[in-house]
């Protein structure tokens, strides 16, 4: 579910590896995640994706409490508040690999 990436410095053959931490890492600190790993290149995009799940996670409980019957609101919050967090690492992950390529690394999956 989650693909392994290597990036390696086409100059220097520095490799670091993109794997299942990462996508942990990247999904609980979305944007100092990418800072950390990727650098300012993807700043505003990943800054958005973050600001974007943060809002989604603060407010899904108000909705759920609203419109979702109360047998549910915990079935709800349950599935869909790690949704978020796995929405925000597949979209993190990728800006940091977008980061890579944009300065020279070459990417690849891992098999």
């Amino acid at each position: 579910m989650f693909p392994a990436y290597r990036v390696q410095d086409r100059k220097t053959e520095k490799a670091l590896r993109l794997g299942g931490w990462s996508y942990l890492w990247a999904g609980l600190f979305g944007v100092f995640y990418l800072l950390l790993k990727g650098g300012v290149n993807k700043l505003l995009p990943g800054a958005l994706v973050t600001l974007i799940c943060f809002g989604a996670v603060i407010g899904f409980p108000f909705f759920t409490a609203r419109y979702v019957p109360g047998s549910l609101h915990i079935v709800a919050l349950v599935l869909v508040i790690p949704a978020i967090f796995i929405v925000q690492s597949f979209r993190t992950s990728a800006l940091i690999r977008d980061s890579f390529k944009q300065r020279g690394w070459r990417v690849r999956r891992e098999d």
